[in-house]
This record gives structure tokens, sequence and C-alpha cells, in this order.
């Protein structure tokens, strides 16, 4: 399988943070941070599988490539946390989920997370451990 430059995904992606409330402000079940051009969902899947072995949770496309993926981080304190990429016709979409019902929030995630760690969590860069320490200080 021919390298497809994993480590630096995002490296000419600009990425928008429109629409981010003020943090603190309000809490989030899902946040997404919109890149300025296409996200090749398809690659990053792919990159994924190749550096970690993982595949997506669930995946969904155009029949010709991958165009939306989710990725499951786990479960911390009876939340599920996930994390999902998407692309629309000129922009893509990173995202993170906070699946725990009522009062399962992220009144912080915008301060903690941002689309290069995600990635990077997605890559297997970034140790358990460390990814606990972020989603505990964003709910």
């Amino acid at each position: 399988m021919e390298n497809i430059g994993c480590s630096s995904f995002l490296g000419n992606l600009t990425i928008s943070q429109k629409g981010i409330i003020e943090k603190g402000n309000i809490p989030f079940r899902v946040i997404y941070w919109t890149t300025n051009s296409k996200l090749n969902v398809n690659s990053l899947v792919l990159c994924i599988k190749e550096e970690t072995g993982k595949s997506p949770g669930s995946s969904g496309g155009n029949g010709v490539e991958i165009t939306n993926a989710i990725y499951g981080l786990g479960e911390f304190d009876g939340s599920i946390i996930r994390v999902l990429v998407m692309s629309e016709k000129s922009f893509g979409k990173i995202g993170i989920q906070c699946d725990g019902g009522p009062g399962k929030i992220f009144p912080r995630v915008n301060t903690q997370f941002n689309p290069d760690l995600l990635i990077s969590i997605l890559l297997d860069k970034i140790p358990y451990r460390k990814i606990k320490q972020f989603i505990s200080e964003s709910t």
C-alpha cells in the first residue's frame, strides 16, 4: 500500500472555528470544525488503517469512495465518545461526539480538542491516558 503522508494529513487545509460558541458558555454533545476545502475521508480512512490497523465503526460513501466515517474512542464515565469525519462537495468536517444520555455533555470541548488533535488520536499518536485527561477536562 502506498504511503500517502498520514502524519501531516491536515497540512494543506485551513480549519474554521466559525460558529463555535465562546468557551464554557454552552455545553455540546457534538461539535464540528469545518475545513476550507474538501476533506479526503477515503484517504484518511486508508491512512488510519495503514498506521493503526483500525477501521471505522461505521462509514458511508457514494459508491466510489468513503465520504464519512465514525471512529469510537471508547467509553469514559458512562459516555461513548466518537470522532466523526465527513466530506461535503467543497468542504469537510471533523467532529467529536459525546453520547451518554441526559447530563452527559462537553461544556469545554472547544478548549480541549481541535482537528489536529483528533486526527492525531485516530492515528494513535496520543497515549490513551492523555485522551482520558482531555475528555475529563472537557466534561
